[in-house]
């Protein structure tokens, strides 16, 4: 990835903060969390700010979440419940 594709990203998950959706699942979590096993290990891919990630780790997955964006995964971590969390 270029650098100015890096530095879009970075502003984004910025001032992504105080927008009203980036707390809650995307749809496309919400339809595919039904076709999971139970208790299934997940890859969040592209996971940015975690939403999607502390969703599925509500419903009993474990999940890892990696992200390009060094910021966006620093606001998942502060975001997730502390007690889920293996790093």
């Amino acid at each position: 990835m270029n650098i100015d594709a890096r530095r879009y990203w970075i502003g984004g998950h910025k001032k992504y903060l105080t927008t009203p959706w980036i707390n809650k699942p995307t749809i496309f979590a919400t339809q595919v969390v039904k076709y999971f096993p139970k208790k299934a290990k997940l890859l969040d891919l592209g996971a940015g700010q975690g939403q999607d990630s502390r969703f599925f780790a509500k419903k009993g997955f474990e999940v890892l979440c990696t992200d390009f964006s060094d910021i966006a995964l620093k606001i998942a971590k502060e975001k997730a419940n502390p007690s889920t969390l293996s790093r």
